[in-house]
């Protein structure tokens, strides 16, 4: 059932992989995976068939067949976020949080996200749109005259846009963390 290589660690059944060499990134990391899922499987019936009918199949349905469909020649990385990491470590004081103080963070930060890229929308703050999206552009003279559901009409409008657009291969989370780029 176990398969230790140099490169990957794979988990396998009879039917698939669930880990594959392409979405791994360390083999140290893999083998401790690999040994820790081992023991937690021989020890502990009950997170067998946890693993078995519920965690391994939600795996395969929302992260393995969406990067199939998606064609995704890369895997995300730790490196893609790797700024954003940073932002959450100084959020939280380089220090281990409770679940709900944890929880309120990540909400604040996003919520500046979300700040940030409707300020996009009329010329404001830190980030522009790129150029597929330029259609939602509006002067920050007209934005200032539009009422606040106006205004969120248009973002709405803006973030519900899901038409295709030359070399765009990503799922709607990644979309708008590329929409934007920084100006500067």
């Amino acid at each position: 059932m176990y398969n230790i290589t140099s490169k990957t660690v794979l988990v396998e059944d009879h039917q698939h992989n669930f880990w594959r060499s392409r979405g791994t990134q360390t083999t140290h990391c893999n083998l401790q995976v690999q040994i820790e899922l081992k023991d937690l499987c021989a020890n502990h019936p009950q997170f067998l068939k946890y693993y078995e009918q519920s965690f391994k199949p939600r795996v395969q349905e929302f992260v393995n067949a969406p990067n199939r469909r998606l064609g995704t020649k890369h895997m995300w990385t730790n490196n893609n976020a790797e700024s954003m990491n940073r932002v959450m470590k100084v959020a939280v004081n380089w220090k281990p949080q409770h679940a709900p103080d944890l929880v309120d963070k990540l909400f604040d930060m996003v919520d500046f996200q979300f700040i940030n890229l409707r300020s996009a929308l009329h010329h404001s703050g830190d980030y522009m749109l790129v150029n597929s999206y330029k259609q939602y552009t509006i002067a920050d003279a007209i934005w200032k005259t539009k009422s606040d559901e106006e205004k969120r009409k248009l973002f709405n409008s803006f973030l519900q846009d899901n038409k295709k657009r030359k070399h765009e291969n990503i799922n709607n989370f990644i979309r708008w963390t590329l929409l934007c780029c920084q100006q500067g």
